[in-house]
């Protein structure tokens, strides 16, 4: 029982230890890659278009311009 309860302590130390190596990698890339355009500001739906593709009326040159 004793040797259970060990590799459980020693199986919870290293879950510990590697997510606190998984939070400290992934605060370094959070950086967009060049040229990359956010769709989304995070305050609002500014710059977004709703169309229905499939019975929107326009030409096909408008069509593709808002895409």
């Amino acid at each position: 029982m004793k040797q259970v309860q060990r590799l459980g302590m020693f199986a919870l130390a290293c879950l510990i230890a590697s997510s606190g190596l998984v939070i400290a990698h992934g605060q370094e890339n959070n950086q967009p890659p060049e040229g990359f355009t956010a769709i989304f500001n995070g305050k609002d739906l500014t710059g977004w278009h709703a169309i229905n593709f499939h019975s929107a009326k326009l030409d096909p040159e408008k069509l593709a311009a808002l895409t």
